[in-house]
């Protein structure tokens, strides 16, 4: 075989290697990711199905002097969304006490863009 080709190929095992390494790494944040996401879920005794749609909450307002339109954020329900909540920044050793709703907002933020990055390395793999 060439010698210039063999560099090639070994180049892009050691690529493959690295971004095999970096998928890893992203599920397992992840995965520390959703298990956080559940925790908080069930502190404010949530689930996906269980937070009424915004339409519920406006029929059932309809009848006050309350504002019609009320956001309902489908982890938060009808959990105090002020109250503090410790988080670790992956990474790091640093912990932050902030509001829940806030702490569950950026959990899911992280998560897309783990996904986003995983979607990334994924395509960039090449297999033999």
């Amino acid at each position: 075989m060439d010698p210039g080709m063999e560099q090639l190929r070994q180049t892009l095992v050691e690529a493959n290697y690295i971004l095999y390494q970096q998928l890893v790494e992203n599920d397992r944040l992840r995965n520390d990711n959703g298990q956080a996401l559940t925790v908080l879920r069930r502190r404010a005794q949530t689930t996906m199905s269980s937070v009424p749609s915004p339409f519920e909450a406006i029929m059932r307002e309809i009848e006050g002097t309350k504002a019609l339109v009320k956001e309902i954020c489908p982890t938060c329900g009808g959990h105090d969304s002020k109250e503090h909540t410790w988080m670790m920044f992956p990474g790091s050793y640093i912990f932050v006490r902030m509001p829940f709703h806030a702490t569950h907002t950026t959990l899911e933020k992280g998560e897309l863009f783990i996904n986003t990055m995983n979607n990334m390395y994924f395509r960039k793999l090449i297999f033999r």
